[in-house]
């Protein structure tokens, strides 16, 4: 993951899917192994959060 640390959006890494959280099925950007979940929160109010989960 070093190798990708410049081109993420986040630093942030789970190996375990966060309670409230789920999957973005629309992202493609993900690293090989990876996939982007976020917290389900609005885009427009602020408390947005993404981060990735290793598979």
């Amino acid at each position: 993951m070093k190798r990708y640390k410049n081109l993420l959006k986040t630093e942030t890494i789970y190996t375990k899917m966060p309670m409230g959280w789920s999957v973005i099925k629309e992202a493609l950007t993900a690293p090989i192994g990876y996939v982007w979940i976020c917290n389900q929160e609005s885009h427009f109010n602020g408390k947005r959060k993404q981060a990735l989960l290793k598979l």
